[in-house]
C-alpha cells in the first residue's frame, strides 16, 4: 500500500499551477476537497474490523486512487456517510478505506474521489474568492469603476476602501406623508374674482372652495398686475382664500379664475438634482439633467393600505411629473429644492369596474332610461352635472344583454343625457322603462414625497441595508425593533411603561411604582383592578364591575326619547336657502356645532351642522329652521330626529 497524503504536482512554480480553475465552490474550499477524479453510484458495503469494501460495478478504480479521498452519501445507515482516506485498491470495482463505525448494507447511494487538498487547489480557489469579489468576468480582470451621483463623471474604483460600510446602489425612501383623503374634483371657475391691494387674499363673489383643494392651484388671467399661477394656502371659508405668492397693486374685481384640479403642491426641503449632483429630487426643469428624462421625473404615488397604486374616483391610476419653480411664474422661494410640486397624471381606464367595486351615490338612479342605437349616449335620467365625469352610470333591464354594463361617464350633454364609454348600444325595446344608478370608486389615498439617497456618501450607521458583494445588512431586523416598540407604544431608550394615568378612579391608581414596572406588572394590575371603579352621579355605583356598569349606562340611555319627524319634499330646496322644519316642530340650537339636541337625515345619510369652510352640510339657522349647503331635490326625504 502506498499513501501520498501531502502530494501536490511538481511542475506548480511561483507563477501558479497548470491546471487553471476559477469555478470553485464556497462548499469545496470550507471542506478541503482537492480535485474531483471520480464520481458513481455504489452496489454495497462489506465491513471487516473497521475496514469498509465498497464494491461498484460500474466503477473503474485504480492503483492511483490510493492515497486519495473518497466522500459516501446517501446511505441507509448514517454512519457510512463521509468522508474517507482510500488506502488499498482490490481491482477496477472495490476499494478499501477505513470507518470504524459503518455496517454492511446494500448501499445504492452515491460517492465522489477527489485528490488531496493542493497549492494548486489553494490557488484556484483563490482565483475564484477573487472573481467573485470583484464581480468580474475573470480573476484577472480590473477593479469596476463606479460614478457617485455628486460627483457624475469621475471615475471611482468599486474596490474595499470605497465600499467598506456603505453600498453603491441607490434607492428610493418615503420621507413624509404631505396629504391625506386628496380628493380630486373636475375644474372650477368663473369670471367672479376680486383681488384685495398687496394681500395674498383672494375672494368670488360665489361659493367654489372646499377644504380639500388645501395646496391646489389656481390660474388667474384678465388682471393688471397678477396674472399667474399661484398655491393655495389657506382655505378660509367657500368664497375666501389666500394664495401663496399674491400681491396685486391694484384693487380689482372680475377676474377670470381657473381652479387646476390637477395639481397639487408639493413644499420641500430636500435638493434638487442638478447635472452633476443627482442626490436630490428629479424635477422637469430648463438647464436639468432631468428636464426631458421622464423616467427620472415620473413620480409614483403609493396607497398605504394595500401598497398599490391609488386610483381616482373614475378607477384610473395616478401618478406624477415634478416640476420646479420655473413651471410657476409666481414662486415665493428662489431654491428650487425647497418647493416644486408634481402634476397628477391619469393612466387608462381598461373598462374592468364591476358592480362590487363601486360605491353608489344616495339619491342617484331611476327606472326611466333609454340607449341610443349604435352610439354610447344614455338618455332620460334626471340631476346629470358635469361633476359626473368620471363617474360610472350603471344600467340594466335592458333587452339586451350587450346593452346592459357599468360604464364610466366620459361626458355629459344634458342634464338628462350622458356620454358613456364601452361599445355602441344595440336597439333596445326597453327604452323608457330601462333602470339605472351612478356610482364612483371609493376611497382615499395618502401623497408621499420620495427623495432619492445614496448610500455611498453616508456613514454605516445612517441606514442599514443590502450591501454590496451580497453582504446582508440588518434592515430586516431593525424594521421589526421599530414595529415591535410601535406595537407597545414604547420610544427609543424605553426600558419600562411611561404610565400617566395613575391618579384616582384608574386602574394604575393602586401601582406600587409606576416609574419602574413592567409589562407583566401592568397586565396584572389591569386585570386586579377592572372592577374597582369610583363613579359619582346617578346612574352607576362605585365598585360595580364594568359589565354592571354598562348595563346602568345602556339603561338609562334607553331612558333618552327622540321624536322622529319625516319630511317628503314637494318642492326643491336650493342650496344655501333657509327651510322651515315641517308640522311647526321646533328643535334647541347647539353653538357647539355637533347638533346635540336634532339629527338630521338626507338621502340615507346622516348631515353635520356647521360652516361650509370645514365641509359641514348645513346650518342650524334658527329653532325652526335650516339651511342646507346643497341642493336637496324634490321627491326627497328629510329625517328629523329631535331630543326631547
Amino acid at each position: 500500500m502506498t499513501v501520498f497524503p501531502g502530494r501536490i504536482d511538481q511542475q506548480l512554480d511561483v507563477k501558479g499551477s497548470l491546471n487553471v480553475d476559477q469555478t470553485k465552490t464556497l462548499a469545496d474550499e470550507n471542506l478541503s476537497k482537492g480535485a474531483q477524479t471520480a464520481t458513481g453510484t455504489g452496489d454495497s458495503f462489506a465491513f471487516a474490523a473497521g475496514v469498509v469494501t465498497l464494491t461498484d460495478a460500474g466503477a473503474t478504480f485504480t492503483q492511483l486512487d490510493v492515497g486519495r479521498f473518497i466522500t459516501v452519501a446517501g446511505s441507509t445507515t448514517p454512519a457510512n456517510d463521509g468522508t474517507f482516506l482510500i488506502t488499498d485498491y482490490v481491482d477496477g470495482n472495490n476499494i478499501k478505506y477505513t470507518n470504524a463505525l459503518g455496517a454492511t448494507e446494500a448501499y445504492a447511494g452515491s460517492w465522489e474521489i477527489n485528490d488531496p487538498y493542493s497549492l494548486e487547489d489553494d490557488l484556484n480557489f483563490e482565483r475564484t474568492d477573487r472573481r467573485l469579489i470583484k464581480g468580474t468576468t475573470n480573476y484577472y480582470d480590473a477593479v469596476p469603476n463606479y460614478q457617485r451621483p455628486s460627483a457624475v463623471g469621475t471615475d471611482v474604483p468599486a474596490n474595499l476602501t470605497n465600499i467598506a460600510g456603505k453600498t453603491l446602489d441607490a434607492f428610493t425612501q418615503v420621507r413624509n406623508v404631505l396629504q391625506a383623503g386628496i380628493t380630486l374634483r373636475p375644474s372650477v371657475g368663473a369670471a367672479d374674482g376680486n383681488l384685495a391691494i398687496s394681500d395674498e387674499t383672494f375672494t368670488t363673489d360665489s361659493m367654489h372652495f372646499i377644504a380639500g383643494d388645501l395646496d391646489s392651484f389656481i390660474t388667474l388671467s384678465g388682471s393688471t398686475d397678477a396674472d399667474g399661477t399661484y398655491r393655495i394656502k389657506t382655505v378660509t371659508d367657500g368664497q375666501t382664500v389666500e394664495l401663496d405668492g399674491l400681491a396685486s397693486a391694484t384693487l380689482e374685481s372680475s377676474i377670470t379664475w381657473v381652479l387646476e384640479a390637477d395639481l397639487k403642491g408639493i413644499l420641500s426641503a430636500r435638493g434638487y438634482a442638478d447635472a452633476v449632483d443627482r442626490r436630490g429630487i428629479p424635477i422637469a426643469d430648463a438647464g436639468a439633467y432631468d428636464a426631458a428624462n421622464y423616467d427620472a421625473t415620473y413620480t409614483e404615488f403609493i396607497n398605504p393600505v394595500n401598497n398599490g397604486a391609488p386610483v381616482d374616483e373614475a378607477g384610473r391610476t395616478l401618478f406624477a411629473r415634478t416640476y420646479g419653480d420655473e413651471k410657476d411664474p409666481n414662486e415665493t422661494a428662489t431654491d428650487e429644492g425647497t418647493r416644486f410640486f408634481a402634476q397628477l397624471i391619469y393612466g387608462t381606464n381598461n373598462g374592468s369596474a364591476t358592480e362590487e367595486g363601486l360605491e353608489i351615490i344616495a339619491g342617484r338612479s331611476g327606472s326611466a332610461a333609454s340607449v341610443t342605437n349604435a352610439t354610447n349616449n344614455v338618455t332620460g335620467l334626471t340631476g346629470m352635472t358635469e361633476q359626473d365625469i368620471g363617474h360610472y352610470l350603471s344600467i340594466w333591464n335592458t333587452s339586451i344583454d350587450g346593452n346592459q354594463r357599468h360604464a364610466m361617464i366620459t361626458a355629459v350633454l344634458s342634464a338628462s343625457s350622458v356620454t358613456v364609454d364601452g361599445a355602441a348600444f344595440g336597439t333596445d325595446v326597453n327604452d323608457g322603462s330601462i333602470e339605472w344608478q351612478v356610482s364612483r370608486h371609493p376611497g382615499t389615498w395618502d401623497f408621499y414625497n420620495g427623495d432619492r439617497y445614496r448610500l455611498d456618501e453616508l456613514s454605516e450607521t445612517a441606514n442599514r441595508t443590502t450591501l454590496i458583494g451580497g453582504i446582508i445588512g440588518d434592515a430586516e431586523l431593525t424594521q421589526d425593533i421599530a414595529e415591535l416598540r410601535e406595537y407597545v407604544g414604547a420610544a427609543n431608550g424605553d426600558t419600562t411603561p411611561d404610565l400617566t394615568n395613575t391618579g384616582n378612579y384608574f386602574p394604575f391608581s393602586d401601582i406600587p411604582n409606576p416609574s419602574d414596572t413592567s409589562l407583566e406588572e401592568v397586565v396584572n394590575i389591569l386585570n386586579q383592578e377592572i372592577g374597582n371603579r369610583t363613579y359619582t352621579g346617578a346612574y352607576l355605583n362605585s365598585g360595580e364591575t364594568i359589565t354592571v356598569s354598562l348595563q346602568a349606562l345602556s339603561n338609562a340611555i334607553e331612558a333618552v326619547s327622540f321624536v322622529r319627524t319625516i319630511e317628503r319634499l314637494s318642492a326643491v330646496i336650493p342650496k344655501f336657502t333657509a327651510h322651515t322644519l315641517p308640522g311647526g316642530i321646533t328643535y334647541t340650537l347647539d353653538g357647539t356645532n355637533n347638533g346635540l339636541n336634532m339629527y338630521v337625515f338626507w338621502r340615507k345619510q346622516l348631515r353635520d351642522p356647521g360652516s361650509v369652510a370645514n365641509g359641514d352640510d348645513y346650518e342650524e339657522t334658527s329653532t325652526t329652521q335650516i339651511t342646507p349647503y346643497e341642493k336637496i331635490d324634490a321627491g326627497d326625504h328629510i329625517n328629523y330626529l329631535i331630543l326631547k
